[in-house]
């Protein structure tokens, strides 16, 4: 798995960020109240529902702009049944001049 390498490769190397105060305090919070044992676990989990909410939001996008085109596919067909019936009945009323 290329992930899972790539993952194994990062490892190596502590990484550090600058968190806001704001963010740090719900950290340790989240630590205090038992919730988890570290703040890493809290990122982490912060992290993986992120990139999940995030998909998860690219799916819905996605959904409402296969709901755009469906209705406009169902417009056009509409639209061309009526056509049909049109040559249809003008067929019938050359057909029955004959």
């Amino acid at each position: 798995m290329i992930v899972m390498a790539a993952a194994k490769r990062l490892c190596k190397k502590p990484t550090s960020y600058k968190l806001p105060v704001d963010i740090e305090v719900l950290l340790h919070n989240a630590v205090e109240s038992g919730e988890y044992n570290n703040t890493s676990d809290v990122i982490t989990a912060a992290l993986r529902f992120f990139f999940q909410h995030k998909d998860i939001k690219q799916v819905k996008d996605d959904m409402e702009l296969l709901k755009v085109d469906i209705r406009e596919l169902n417009m056009m067909n509409q639209i061309l049944e009526r056509q049909m019936a049109d040559l249809e009945a003008q067929i019938k009323v050359l057909q029955s001049r004959r």
